[in-house]
């Protein structure tokens, strides 16, 4: 587990030194600069000016002036309000460079039909990707289900916008299928299903290969439709899943 002084520095983007004052302070209450030193090890030249930054910053408080006394502010305060500058900032960036992104990724896939994605995070990482940008069609054929809340949430919500959506698992794997399982989502498992790939709208096409941890991304339509028959192929034999809570 990391050292809450790390994590302090991580988080806050503080010094080690200002990490220290503030552990200082919540940890023995309110005290003087002089007292700070001496339980943060500070050196006593320095601690006035990092109670200064502290103090600017809002992490810590006055609670008398002579002599000066601090006292931290809560920890919750200070890392709630941390964590809503880093999304606003984080949502700008993603506003800004998401366009780019996509423009970019569009005439890369025109110049290079195929990518390589390393690792199987990689792979799921791409997918997710990709299931975002769907419009009008989405069939997976998936050996091993690896979908969390988010990517039930996230097909469902493409399903409900006028989706297709179509996924079919491996027999055996049924109880990771059986939340994807709706009125709009179709799920079904088979044990035809020896491989992994997904079909996105008329074009798109994310192949596992190997053992599961290496894909291919490409844009290409006539592989699209060679990969299209086999999923309805596996799919016209498969087995409906269904919610067990329906």
């Amino acid at each position: 587990m990391a050292d809450l002084d790390d994590i302090l520095q991580d988080v806050m983007e503080w010094g080690q030194y200002h990490a220290a004052v503030y552990q200082t302070l919540v940890e023995r209450g309110a005290l003087e600069p002089t007292d700070v030193s001496t339980w943060s090890d500070v050196p006593q030249g320095r601690v006035y000016d990092i109670l200064d930054d502290l103090y600017r910053e809002g992490a810590v408080k006055k609670q008398s002036v002579n002599p000066t006394v601090y006292v931290a502010q809560h920890p919750e305060k200070i890392i709630d309000r941390k964590e809503e500058e880093f999304v606003e900032k984080a949502t700008e960036a993603k506003q800004q460079l998401f366009q780019t992104y996509e423009v970019n990724f569009n005439e890369d896939l025109g110049r290079n039909p195929a990518w390589v994605v390393a690792g199987r995070s990689g792979v799921v990482d791409q997918v997710r990707e990709q299931l975002e940008l769907a419009e009008s069609r989405i069939d997976a054929l998936e050996r091993e289900p690896w979908y969390g809340d988010d990517d039930i949430d996230l097909l469902h919500s493409c399903a409900s916008h006028g989706c297709d959506v179509r996924v079919v698992g491996r027999s055996g794997a049924e109880g990771d299928l059986e939340p994807l399982a709706d009125s709009e989502v179709n799920v079904r498992h088979s044990t035809d299903v020896k491989t992994s790939f997904y079909l996105i709208d008329d074009d798109r096409v994310i192949l596992n290969i190997g053992r599961g941890d290496t894909g291919v991304m490409f844009r290409d339509t006539t592989i699209a439709t060679v990969l299209a028959t086999e999923f309805e192929d596996i799919y016209k034999t498969a087995t409906e899943v269904t919610d067990p809570d329906a």
